[in-house]
């Protein structure tokens, strides 16, 4: 039995049960007690202590409170007889595995609630996943080559190991994010075309397509940097021309197939007015900027777009 409670009510769980301040401390805010579920009904309040994935068993620290005071109990809990956990989470905890927006954190914070929570990812409710994944988001957009690996561990470990097949496909997109910022963009390529044809997840091929289109615009900017004139060029301009051609069939494939699943499709856009420049097409490059801007004006990208045209002469909408 798997139960996924919302923020809302998680929240009204942890003040319910009595918040204590986390003081002096990095994360701030307020943290409640772990609560195991079990398939009897009854529920256990305290802590885990640790969890025997060989014995399927949790080591659950039991605090009880009664009237001559609090009292502790270690306590072994079979999994089998475990229905699910609500795992104790401070506020600052909540805010980053929501995503919310406008919540401060440093990345040595977030770091900190990841390792907190990464041994239990497997575990229903467990919301290391979700953190995880606000992680890697600080850590790709650096655009640091130097931050790709640790990233790319930490999506590893949410693919192979995350309870939630949502959190599993967002980070296996992070990953081949990540191997491309590292440089590894042939890996990243082979691994990407194994996603191509996954019909149940057009999402994760579209992410796919994306890795793909930025190794043919990487290797084609590297072409066009060696040989500036590669349009006359009878050995280099066919090996360009088939570059181009990879970079925008990836680049154009969520728009036109799949226009729905808005911020890849608006990137894939804006990297194809990327490949119209680089290969002085300007024209091309406004339309495309255009198109972008009137098919997804609330996409991220849509704004690198707007600048653009800007740029060229073109007023805003």
């Amino acid at each position: 039995m798997t139960v996924t409670m919302s923020v809302t009510v998680t929240r009204w769980c942890h003040r319910l049960l009595g918040l204590a301040s986390i003081t002096g401390g990095l994360l701030g805010g307020v943290i409640a007690r772990d609560i195991i579920h079990l398939e009897s009904g009854a529920a256990l309040q305290g802590a885990i202590d640790r969890v025997d994935h060989g014995e399927g068993r949790v080591r659950f620290k039991v605090i009880m409170e009664g009237p001559r005071g609090r009292g502790e109990a270690l306590r072994q809990v079979s999994m089998k007889d475990i229905a699910f956990i609500d795992f104790a989470q401070s506020e600052l905890e909540i805010d980053v595995a929501a995503g919310r927006a406008g919540v401060e954190v440093s990345l040595a914070a977030m770091r900190h609630l990841w390792k907190r929570h990464e041994t239990n990812l497997h575990l229903a409710n467990c919301p290391g996943g979700a953190i995880g994944l606000a992680c890697i988001g600080r850590l790709l957009a650096t655009g640091r080559p130097s931050q790709a690996l640790e990233a790319e561990e930490m999506a590893g470990e949410i693919v192979h190991r995350d309870w939630d097949a949502e959190r599993r496909r967002r980070a296996a997109c992070y990953r081949l994010q990540a191997m491309v910022l590292a440089g590894r963009v042939s890996e990243a390529r082979a691994e990407a075309a194994l996603f191509l044809d996954r019909a149940d997840d057009p999402a994760l091929a579209v992410e796919a397509r994306l890795v793909l289109g930025h190794a043919a615009f990487h290797r084609l900017g590297e072409l066009v940097a060696q040989h500036p004139r590669w349009m006359d060029d009878r050995e280099i301009r066919p090996q360009c021309e088939s570059l181009i051609r990879s970079a925008l069939d990836h680049f154009l494939f969520a728009s036109l197939f799949h226009g729905a699943l808005r911020e890849p499709a608006a990137e894939g856009l804006w990297q194809a007015c990327r490949v119209y420049r680089l290969i002085n097409k300007p024209e091309r490059a406004r339309a495309v900027a255009r198109d972008l801007t009137e098919l997804y004006p609330a996409a991220k990208a849509c704004q690198r777009a707007r600048d653009y045209l800007e740029i060229e002469g073109e007023a805003r909408e």
